[in-house]
């Protein structure tokens, strides 16, 4: 999830002091994130609004 949370962070041209700001973390917070295998949920859902896209999508279970 990490990498994912990492690939669109990237495309949005943000700062990590910017966008740890709008999910009220730390810098080196963002760092941990990044190397993730999974995340908090509420953390998850705060990532999707400030990168606007959704990681669930990611992790449905398709038939």
């Amino acid at each position: 999830m990490g990498t994912l949370i990492k690939e669109e962070f990237l495309k949005s041209g943000m700062t990590i002091t910017n966008f740890a700001y709008k999910i009220h973390t730390s810098r080196t917070n963002i760092y941990r994130i990044f190397e993730a295998k999974s995340l908090n949920t509420d953390l998850l859902i705060i990532i999707c609004d400030v990168l606007d896209y959704d990681f669930f999508e990611h992790l449905r279970i398709t038939e």
